[in-house]
């Protein structure tokens, strides 16, 4: 009888822990600018459309990396070595800019011109670390769900239009195992 009671219990705890999807997005409509708002959110229908593998993540991220760097090469272990040995190089230009910058705010000059470099510098180490920290995780385990696109059809009343009731129909991208919300997507 207590096997019985402690099971039971354990499977209402693990039921109560996870937030449905429908629960999601029912939060990520109702707020706004931080502010809960109160819609009467129904979901009418929710519908699966796909999955977002890694491989996906790894083309996605070799074809900006061909439009943004010159030279660069195909196969996403040949990126991850340049972007290796660039990330090196390119941090520590990067550290050593804003080092200088600080040392010459401190004595009360500035030199916008170096200033000019670390603001042109800085989005092009950010993207090739996003680049690189990508290929290092996705690179062995390409077929791995990084992601779940779902159709929902949901209706609310709308306090902006003098609470008419609505109905409207979106996809959300949620994480690789429904358990948060990332965004909604545009057609």
């Amino acid at each position: 009888m207590k096997n019985i009671l402690f099971i039971s219990a354990l499977c209402f705890v693990f039921s109560c822990s996870t937030i449905s999807k429908e629960k999601l997005i029912e939060n990520y409509e109702e707020t706004y600018m931080n502010t809960k708002i109160d819609l009467s959110f129904k979901v009418k229908e929710m519908n699966f459309i796909g999955k977002i593998i890694a491989k996906d993540s790894i083309d996605y991220y070799i074809r900006e990396c061909k439009l943004k760097f010159t030279d660069m090469p195909n196969t996403p272990e040949d990126i991850l070595k340049v972007t290796t040995k660039e990330l090196k190089g390119g941090e520590h230009v990067l550290d050593s800019i804003k080092a200088e910058l600080i040392n010459l705010k401190s004595k009360g000059k500035e030199y916008q011109y170096l200033q000019d470099v670390a603001d042109r510098f800085e989005p092009s180490i950010k993207l090739m670390r996003r680049i690189h920290d990508c290929l290092t995780n996705y690179i062995s385990t390409p077929e791995m769900i990084i992601g779940n696109k779902w159709k929902c059809t949901y209706s609310i009343v709308n306090p902006m239009l003098n609470n008419a009731k609505q109905e409207i129909t979106n996809i959300y991208l949620f994480n690789g195992n429904n358990s948060k919300l990332i965004s909604r997507l545009t057609d």
